[in-house]
């Protein structure tokens, strides 16, 4: 037991108490009476604010019992149409009573250590939001509340699984697709250790076929079922895997295969940077059916297969624009976008890749802009330059620095879309942390528009003293994403 003002303390071994306390009850609830036996009964009443994880000990007839303090029903929530209440009750014997959940009330029956399923509806946010959820439950004399927090926010849906399993081939130039061949140079294979522009990523990794005759390489998926709303797109990463030779570069497609084996080719792409870029295809023509993705990659227009090292990463099916997703969580939270400062109905993505001029902003806390501190910025995979420092920043009174500008060249804006991929790349190892990330441009007519301001707060190294938001390993890239609200 601990004493008020110690320190420390002298153990001095005695001889054990002639008598042992004993209950059955080793955990036990606020306001539960137990029965502890000594070489007499007594009850022991739980106090009622005694808060959940607390070890209460108990002295009688000169010795001592303890108890865990548990809340009266362990319950988590989960969501997918309608709300899902999982409720365990922690008392010793079975209990009825009302379970009032974002104010809708129904009965219950708990037996003791027993999960029982609630299933409520939901009514969805038609805005973005955080929505407190509270749990009032009451069992006899015993009630409990917590909450919930439940998030309602735009951003790219996942609407299937993209199959782990594929099958793989080549096909050389006039003939036919067989599988690998590897005496014709043919390499398709997952690796987890894929390096283009010094950033690792897991997935595929090709080679098309060069040592027999020229072709390409394939990796076909297994078929995936799409919904039937929204509209899909499958979205990936492709790159050219650092120290390879340029050559004429690298051409990756992808392809739909139905489920009558027709092929149709939704996107492609020639690739001769060591960097990853995005690659999305639209999936919407074939809403409601099965079908299987189909991964090419083939030799650059001069037909020079030098160095082609394909890598293939990131691969997502999810909605082609942003959709209100639902969440829940223990603790509170906050939005991850915040509205842009110039906000413009109507927007498409010609207008954004048509932009006269266009700048990232971010704020910072301990960026450097002296060797060896010296981080740079991408945006879609192309480098816009490093990172100007944390002018006005200050990492022991958390004082953020003002908005920090870099204008885009011309290829970042004309690569521009609904969503928008940015790395911070930190290579000496600097320690800080930034935020607020935006993009603005002057569009064509000489309009102002802006995407939504990504609010999270990102630390490198996760350990940082004056870290805050996510953390982030020395040696991998700050990512995040910049949405712009464009018309449907």
């Amino acid at each position: 037991m601990p004493k008020e003002g110690a320190f420390s303390y002298l153990l001095t071994p005695t001889e054990p108490p002639q008598i042992s306390l004993k209950c059955e009850r080793e955990s036990v609830v606020p306001g539960e009476i137990v029965k502890i036996e000594g070489k007499d009964s007594h009850d022991f009443r739980v106090p009622v604010d005694a808060p959940a994880g607390a070890h209460l000990w108990q002295q009688m007839e000169g010795a001592w019992v303890d108890f865990v303090v548990l809340p009266v029903a362990d319950s988590s929530l989960a969501l997918d149409d309608a709300f899902h209440l999982r409720l365990r009750s922690n008392l010793a014997t079975e209990e009825s009573g009302t379970a009032i959940l974002a104010g809708q009330a129904s009965s219950v029956t708990l037996p003791p250590g027993k999960d029982v399923m609630v299933d409520l509806a939901l009514t969805a946010p038609e805005r973005e939001e955080v929505r407190p959820v509270k749990l009032e439950l009451k069992l006899g004399e015993y009630s409990l509340e917590r909450t919930w927090w439940l998030k309602a926010e735009r951003g790219m849906k996942e609407l299937a699984k993209v199959p782990a399993k594929f099958d793989t081939g080549q096909c050389l130039r006039k003939g036919k697709e067989t599988g690998v061949v590897s005496e014709a140079g043919v390499i398709v294979a997952e690796r987890s250790d894929m390096s283009c522009g010094n950033r690792t990523k897991k997935g595929i990794f090709m080679h098309p076929p060069y040592k027999t005759g020229l072709g390409y390489s394939f990796a076909l998926f297994e078929p995936v079922e799409l919904p039937e709303e929204p509209g899909a797109v499958f979205r990936c990463s492709i790159g050219k895997g650092d120290g390879s030779d340029p050559g004429d570069g690298i051409l990756f497609q992808v392809a739909v295969v139905d489920q009558k084996g027709k092929q149709t080719l939704i996107a492609q792409k020639q690739w001769i940077k060591h960097a990853w870029t995005g690659l999305e295809g639209d999936l919407s023509p074939w809403a409601g059916q099965k079908v299987r993705v189909k991964l090419i990659t083939d030799v650059g227009p001069a037909d020079n297969s030098s160095g082609d090292w394909a890598c293939w990463a990131d691969f997502r099916i999810e909605s082609a624009a942003p959709v209100i997703g639902l969440t829940v969580y223990e603790q509170p939270v906050q939005l991850r976008y915040e509205p842009g400062p110039y906000p413009v109905l109507n927007l498409r993505v010609e207008d954004l890749r048509k932009a006269k001029r266009g700048w990232f902003h971010y704020a910072g806390v301990g960026v450097g802009a002296a060797a060896p501190y010296i981080s740079n910025a991408e945006i879609n995979g192309i480098l816009i330059g490093n990172l100007p420092g944390s002018e006005g920043s200050s990492e022991v009174k958390n004082v953020w620095s003002k908005a920090m500008t870099m204008e885009l060249p011309r290829e970042v804006i004309q690569s521009l879309g609904a969503t928008n991929r940015v790395a911070i790349n930190n290579p000496g190892n600097d320690s800080f942390k930034v935020r607020h990330f935006w993009i603005e441009l002057e569009l064509a007519d000489g309009r102002k528009c802006s995407s939504r301001v990504e609010s999270t707060a990102y630390t490198q190294p996760a350990n940082w003293l004056y870290g805050e938001g996510v953390g982030v390993k020395f040696g991998n890239p700050i990512e995040s994403e910049i949405l712009f609200d464009l018309a449907q």
